[in-house]
């Protein structure tokens, strides 16, 4: 789903912004708030089955039913909603800042970006070639 659409962006912008030895604890901890908000969430469901589970509260209109079944989804989709739009509110973007380019580069990076540069059968660099 949406949500889960996120795991990979929000590790590469923890990635970028972070100091390198500070990220194995950052990731760490995104990852551990991240898999708890996957085991949590059923327990939302768990709850709108019993809450709505007599049938006396069930909303039944043409066009909307709220009821055992669809309440859970339209929690999540609610909250889904409204932490984007906090995240469209407040989120600032925040990039860290360049390396001095007048450095010079070690071997082992000149080696890396030269492997990533080079061209794979296709015409495309290996680089890009990893991201497809």
């Amino acid at each position: 789903g949406v949500g889960s659409g996120t795991l990979g962006v929000s590790r590469a912008y923890t990635a970028e912004v972070t100091a390198q030895r500070a990220r194995t604890t950052y990731l760490a901890w995104l990852s551990a708030v991240q898999y708890l908000g996957f085991s949590v969430t059923p327990l939302f469901g768990s709850i709108a089955t019993l809450f709505f589970e007599d049938g006396s509260k069930v909303v039944d209109k043409s066009y909307f039913l709220l009821n055992e079944f669809t309440a859970p989804g339209y929690f999540l989709s609610i909250l889904s909603a409204f932490t984007i739009g906090l995240l469209m509110t407040y989120f600032k973007d925040r990039r860290r800042s360049k390396p001095n380019s007048n450095r010079p580069k070690s071997k082992k990076r000149a080696g890396i970006e030269h492997v990533a540069a080079s061209k794979t059968s296709l015409g495309i660099s290996t680089h890009t070639a990893c991201i497809l």
